[in-house]
């Protein structure tokens, strides 16, 4: 198995920008095979990117039953928002990096997305409602933004803090 240690914020390399993926990426396959394994040994993860396992690379996967995720999980390379709606919602969201801290985010309701697949063919797709959250979420993380960076500085301070104390737990067993 190829099951990769979650990064949890703070760590530095969350905040980075991630690198487009090329066709003659030989780390290629082996990435999507330790997204894949790692976001489905998750307990409530719905989305992972790769800044999230230490590889600042821009693509994630998803696993949502939804008919937008034909395949579970379903892998997303180099996406592009080409056009975000401006009807909003919000709604409560979460974060593998920031483990048991949630708090309402507003998005946009409908995106509409360029990526390539898991075959490096480019596909554009209309989103909406989770999985377009889902998405924009995913997509804030290559572009090294998480989602208390939407929330109060005293909010964002408070998530940080907690996260803090939960990775230095982590970091202390064997």
């Amino acid at each position: 198995m190829s099951i990769r240690p979650i990064l949890i914020a703070p760590d530095p390399r969350l905040t980075r920008h991630s690198a487009p993926i090329t066709p003659d990426d030989g780390t290629l396959p082996a990435l999507i095979r330790d997204l894949t394994e790692t976001l489905r040994h998750t307990d409530n993860g719905i989305g992972l990117s790769a800044p999230q396992i230490g590889i600042n690379k821009r693509i994630f996967a998803v696993q949502i039953d939804s008919a937008m995720c034909p395949i579970d999980p379903y892998i997303v390379i180099n996406p592009v928002i080409l056009s975000v709606s401006t009807e909003v919602d919000e709604d409560n969201e979460g974060c593998l990096s920031l483990p048991t801290y949630y708090e309402n985010v507003t998005r946009p309701r409908h995106i509409q997305l360029r990526y390539q697949d898991s075959q490096f063919t480019t596909q554009t797709c209309a989103a909406s409602g989770l999985i377009a959250r889902c998405y924009q979420h995913e997509i804030d993380h290559l572009n090294g933004v998480l989602f208390i960076d939407y929330l109060s500085p005293l909010k964002k301070r408070m998530a940080l803090r907690k996260c803090a104390k939960i990775k230095k737990k982590q970091d202390r067993l064997p």
